[in-house]
């Protein structure tokens, strides 16, 4: 027979080889995004190389060196130091930021309107008189400078939003997350829209977004993280899931007329079978028939061991240690001193017939020890399901559904035996024969005496009757209704209210440590749910049946 986990990673192999066909528009769609919101990115936070520009400080070249190595330094992103050599007017910056203190702005940023700079002022490359490098603050702050275009970088300048304070921003060449990712080409824009549907980090990138244009960063992620994230990634995983439902329901359809045809084949060499033997089963002698288990041909394989020294595999074989100490001289005297190997040679059959007798006793036992513990549970549930506390707890927990915890309990452990009982059914037939003609003669006997007694009584007991009827009427009308109220709600109420605990519960958890005064009510909420789910958990297993 075939391996299950060949046949399941068949099933993989494929799923996976089916789904490229179902992925085609997926794929597309999933191009066009990357594409429109790479080319918006660029548009919104790489024009003019925004993203490069860093606060930073003016220094002497050889002040600078105090700061940095010249011979191993190198532009890389997220590195504790940024500097880079600019040329700068000196002059304009030491204006801008005697004019930024005078006016306090520090304090006061409504003061900015009152610096009339221009945009050529605010420059600080256009009219460079003096090489300086300019180093990076700590923590990088992202800032802009003002060009002729949009398309224009400028080497140094003065923040119009003073994002810098009276500090400067130039052009670094470092990108802020790193050097694959930005919005400097449509290649790296490209990997931040798929590092965001993967969630990979995301977060910097708006970040580094915001100091540009906070509001369109918000908006430009928000909708990449819906759409992406949460939209085309479910839709892929639905296409994949979809095409592995349809593969899988083909090759269980495809095992099932397998395991079809070979039942009817069975089925009709059982009957050759039939035809051609004794009936009853009966051997020779009129003695039962013992189906063999094992098999004489791989006993006489083992059998020719013994001239390696291993007289014995083959009462190993047919499972020889159910004779006891007869099993135990065998291997310590190496088959009788290989006297009994030999004589095995000759009852190959019998050790056979012996094994598969003892093997078949075995297995009776097995199946018929675990029908009586079957049994014997369902008997106990069933006595339980009668008792008035249980079942007012199973409706309490089920309501407004009708289908109470015990009854679950009951119907499992029905179905489990009922499934034992088909697997098993031919040694089943052996343990249990059919009783139910003399039951069913009985059950007929005394309904004809009921209907006898009954005769007579006809007149007193129509009213008796009636309103019978009617209660049963009213109790089927308020389960209909029941049922109606339970699935429009989808699960019992005590369900609803447990799921409410848990969420108030991880809200709980949520908020701890935020605000101090708070803590005494979510400590209270916490021990609350800690209760009410050992209570949980004890209802159920009474519900349940224990």
């Amino acid at each position: 027979g075939k391996v299950k986990s060949l046949v399941r990673a068949k099933v993989v192999v494929k799923t996976v080889a089916g789904a490229f066909g179902d992925m085609g528009p997926v794929l597309a769609l999933v191009g066009f995004v990357v594409l429109f919101f790479g080319i918006v990115g660029i548009y919104l936070f790489g024009k003019g190389g925004q993203m490069l520009y860093r606060c930073g400080i003016p220094f002497e070249i050889e002040d600078a060196f105090e700061y940095y190595d010249p011979n191993t330094y190198q532009p890389l992103a997220r590195r504790d130091i940024i500097l880079r050599n600019c040329s700068l007017d000196m002059h304009s910056y030491h204006e801008f930021v005697e004019a930024y203190h005078q006016h306090n702005i520090s304090n006061n940023p409504h003061n900015i309107s009152q610096l009339e700079w221009t945009e050529e002022m605010m420059d600080l490359g256009h009219h460079a008189t003096k090489n300086m490098t300019c180093i990076g603050t700590i923590p990088s702050v992202i800032c802009r400078c003002p060009g002729e275009d949009e398309l224009h970088a400028v080497d140094a300048c003065i923040d119009p939003a003073l994002a810098c304070g009276d500090n400067l921003c130039f052009l670094s060449h470092v990108p802020p997350i790193s050097d694959i990712h930005g919005f400097s080409n449509f290649a790296q824009s490209a990997l931040i829209v798929i590092a965001v549907f993967f969630q990979k980090n995301w977060s910097l990138y708006m970040d580094a977004a915001v100091g540009i244009s906070p509001i369109y960063s918000y908006v430009y992620f928000l909708f990449l993280v819906i759409f992406g994230s949460f939209c085309l990634l479910n839709l892929t995983v639905a296409t994949v899931g979809q095409n592995y439902s349809t593969v899988v329901a083909a090759t269980e359809k495809k095992e099932a007329e397998a395991a079809a045809k070979k039942a009817q084949e069975e089925k009709l060499q059982a009957e050759r079978d039939a035809i051609q033997k004794p009936p009853a089963g009966a051997g020779e002698d009129g003695e039962e028939e013992v189906k063999l288990v094992f098999d004489n041909h791989t006993g006489y394989i083992l059998w020719l061991f013994g001239f390696v020294g291993l007289p014995f595999l083959h009462h190993i074989y047919f499972k020889g240690w159910r004779h006891g100490w007869y099993f135990v001289l065998r291997i310590v005297t190496f088959n009788y001193l290989f006297l009994g190997w030999l004589v095995d040679l000759f009852r190959m059959s019998a050790l056979n017939h012996e094994g598969s007798e003892a093997e078949m006793k075995r297995v009776k036992e097995k199946v018929e020890n675990k029908m009586e513990i079957l049994e014997a549970e369902i008997d106990r549930i069933d006595t339980k399901a009668q008792d008035p506390i249980i079942h007012g707890l199973g409706v309490f927990l089920a309501f407004p559904g009708t289908k109470l915890a015990i009854t679950q309990t009951q119907e499992y452990l029905q179905k489990k035996l009922t499934t034992f009982m088909e697997e098993n059914e031919k040694i089943v037939a052996t343990l249990t024969p059919s009783e139910d003609a003399p039951e069913e003669a009985k059950l007929v006997e005394s309904a004809q005496d009921d209907e006898g007694d009954s005769d007579g009584e006809d007149g007193s007991e129509t009213s008796d009757d009636e309103q019978r009827a009617a209660f049963l009427a009213k109790e089927q009308e308020r389960i209909r209704r029941q049922e109606e109220w339970a699935r429009f709600f989808g699960q019992s109420f005590f369900s609803w209210f447990a799921d409410l605990v848990v969420v108030a519960n991880a809200g709980t958890l949520a908020m701890t440590g935020f605000d101090d005064s708070l803590n005494p009510a979510l400590h209270a909420v916490g021990y609350f749910a800690s209760v009410f789910f050992i209570g949980e958990a004890i209802a159920k297993k009474i519900a349940y049946g224990g």
